[in-house]
């Protein structure tokens, strides 16, 4: 039950106005102002588990096909020195191992005259004026010797 407290007030109010100033006085009131005894229990939340099920998204497969970028080699027979013929192909071209003019490496491959009369397909002409061959049409790779020896000692038993 609330247990009740008494306290005395009293009061005077002055109001200025332009006849004067007039002072009121609230007689000395005795007032009981009620007291809470209050106690503070502890509130118990259960907050409840939410499981969310993950969705599961299936996209499809995409396969990119990137094109296979023919770069023709340079194989003009003019920028070619100490040339020597090793052999000829089922399809009439010749095999030569040769030096470009500006390096010393032994490669093994055609020449672009020769292909442009068999496969002209495989031959284009450079900005340049010089023939060049595209190997991949031919079925063929431009190799170095000292790879193409490796290859043919792989391949032998």
């Amino acid at each position: 039950m609330p247990s009740r407290q008494r306290s005395s007030v009293q009061s005077s109010l002055s109001v200025r106005n332009n006849a004067g100033t007039v002072t009121l006085h609230v007689p000395k009131t005795s007032v009981r102002t009620p007291t809470l005894n209050t106690r503070i229990s502890t509130i118990k939340v259960h907050t409840p588990t939410v499981r969310i099920a993950t969705p599961t998204i299936k996209t499809p497969t995409v396969s990119i096909r990137v094109p296979t970028v023919r770069v023709p080699t340079i194989s003009d027979i003019r920028l070619k020195r100490d040339i020597v013929e090793l052999g000829r192909l089922a399809n009439g071209l010749h095999l030569y191992r040769y030096r470009y003019l500006w390096s010393d490496t032994l490669y093994v491959g055609v020449m672009a005259q020769e292909v442009l009369e068999i496969a002209p397909q495989a031959v284009v002409q450079g900005a340049d004026g010089y023939l060049r061959v595209d190997y991949s049409r031919l079925g063929l790779q431009l190799s170095t010797w000292d790879d193409a020896r490796a290859d043919v000692s792989a391949r032998s038993p």
